[in-house]
Parts: structure tokens; sequence; C-alpha cells
């Protein structure tokens, strides 16, 4: 339909994002602001502000909203089982923002949904028809991974799929998921500043 819009919620460890697109992927609206520190003051103020773009653009039907989270989610794609860097533990991100009962809320890690974007344009723009296979590395606070094999995005369970928390450097420096010596402690844009 067109006049059918999504929601998009980045949650990220300084500052998060709202906003609205439409199926083509037009940006129309979009809201920044500090991440608060507490995941259900966060919850609340992103709630707030995706009802405030919905009360800017009446005479639309909003179908999804997707988050994207700088941690593990849950198979079911509704919770934040973890991340490291905001310190936030079994967050139930889907039942926080839920707006209304037909729009679905989809949580994703941050950088397995930037590696779905990209598979997406991949094989939309392949003339071959070829799969696409690769691996997106985000570095941030954080280091995040997504891995695309065949044209199909694949996620690792629990700590499985965090390949910014691998150790590289056994007795390393201590890291925030509790482990020592992680790959993202010695190459994310934060080890680079410390």
């Amino acid at each position: 339909k067109t006049n059918t819009y999504f929601v998009g919620v980045n949650l990220g460890v300084r500052r998060s994002q709202v906003g609205l697109t439409t199926l083509s992927g037009e940006i129309t609206d979009e809201i920044d602001f500090e991440t608060p520190t507490r995941p259900a003051e966060a919850l609340r103020l992103a709630k707030r502000r995706i009802e405030e773009l919905i009360k800017a653009n009446p005479g639309r039907e909003l179908s999804v909203i997707g988050v994207s989270v700088p941690g593990m989610t849950d198979a079911s794609r509704k919770r934040l089982i973890f991340a490291p860097n905001l310190d936030w533990r079994d967050v139930d991100i889907g039942e926080g923002l839920k707006i209304d009962e037909r729009a679905r809320v989809i949580v994703e890690n941050d950088s397995t949904a930037a590696a779905m974007y990209e598979a997406r344009l991949k094989i939309r723009d392949s003339d071959d028809g070829l799969m696409t296979n690769f691996i997106l590395v985000r570095s941030g606070t954080g280091i995040g991974v997504g891995l695309v094999i065949g044209g199909r995005v694949f996620r690792g369970s629990g700590i499985a799929g965090e390949f910014g928390h691998m150790t590289i450097v056994a007795g390393g420096k201590p890291c925030v998921c509790g482990n020592r010596g992680c790959w993202e402690k010695y190459a994310s844009a934060a080890s680079a500043a410390s």
C-alpha cells in the first residue's frame, strides 16, 4: 500500500535515532537523541519519539518497527540478550516499543541488520544473479560483524555471533563483556582513541 510506512530505531551506545521510511526506502522523518543509560528509560524515550513521528504523519498505516541494537538478540528477534557496551541484559524491546497490535516489532543486532541491508542491495544490483558472500565489519565503540553466505544472513548463538568479543590476546585487556583480550579492546574506534 502506498500509505504504509515503517519505523526504524537504532539504539546506539551513545546516540540513538528514530525514523520513518516508505516501502521504497525514502526516509521521511528522523529524530536523534542521546541514549539513556537505563534500558527502561531508553525504551520510553524511543517510544515517545516514535509516537511523535506517527502523530506528525496522519492517515498512514504503520507496518513494522525495526530496531537495531549493539548486542546479542534472541532467536525470536524480540529481546536484547546482552549489550556489553551498554551493560544491558535481557531487555524485552519488542514489548517496550509496541505501539499498535498490527505493527510487528523486530529486534536485530546492528551489524547483522547492516549486513541484511547490504545483502539486499548486492542481490538487487547483481547483473549475473550470483549469490552474495561477504563479511561486514563495523568498528565504533565496539566491533560488530555481520556474516552473509549465499545471500543469507547467518546469526551466531549467544556470544558465538559476537566476533568483537573473540579473544585475540590471551590474558589481555579486560573487556566490558567480562572476558579478557577481546578483539574490540585492540581494534575498535574506542580502543584507538584510548
